[in-house]
């Protein structure tokens, strides 16, 4: 487990979210921003947030998803602080919570309801809300078709677990990591 890692407080402003990386860099709990390992957080480099979960992606068209998913948010959710028109705001509790159980039990916290869900059931939900947008970017049909694949195929973990289960070999699951790496995709992957 990383010092500072996983769910981000919601700083008001980005000199809230300065005092805060000072106050733990002066406290020597961190070097330096970049070692925040939040899911989300400011890049020291550049004017952008980065998503952090996408490291986590064996497949580049799951990467792509990823990117296409996360932009298409962040347009909505600027247009709704525009407006000031965002409607919802999840408790801490429950979004620190669901990294977790996600993890263990494949759902999730629909951001809306704040629901524990089957995880294909909100990321439905939330590629229909983020459709507005997709669509006028022209990405919809590209977004919703990789959404289909990985909804129908798996995630990697999925691959992951299955290709353990078939001849509990770590070192099987790790070869077949290296080939749908090198390959880019999960197509590499032997059906377990």
């Amino acid at each position: 487990m990383w010092p500072i890692s996983g769910v981000p407080p919601l700083p008001p402003s980005v000199a809230a979210y300065q005092w805060v990386a000072a106050d733990l860099i002066a406290g020597g709990i961190i070097d330096d921003a970049s070692t925040l390992y939040w899911d989300v957080r400011p890049s020291n480099r550049y004017p952008t947030l980065e998503f952090r979960a996408a490291d986590n992606c064996t497949d580049i068209d799951d990467a792509v998803l990823h990117a296409g998913l996360v932009r298409s948010l962040v347009r909505t959710l600027a247009r709704g602080l525009e407006r000031d028109a965002l409607r919802y705001r999840m408790r801490r509790s429950l979004r620190r919570g669901g990294s977790p159980r996600a993890t263990g039990f494949g759902g999730l916290f629909d951001p809306v309801s704040g629901a524990f869900m089957p995880a294909a059931l909100v990321i439905r939900r939330v590629v229909a809300q983020l459709e507005p947008d997709l669509r006028e970017h022209g990405e919809f049909d590209s977004i919703s078709s990789m959404v289909a694949r990985v909804l129908n195929r798996g995630t990697s973990a999925d691959l992951q677990r299955a290709q353990f289960a078939a001849g509990r070999d770590l070192r099987q699951v790790v070869q077949c990591l290296v080939r749908a790496t090198r390959c880019w995709g999960s197509d590499a992957w032997p059906a377990a």
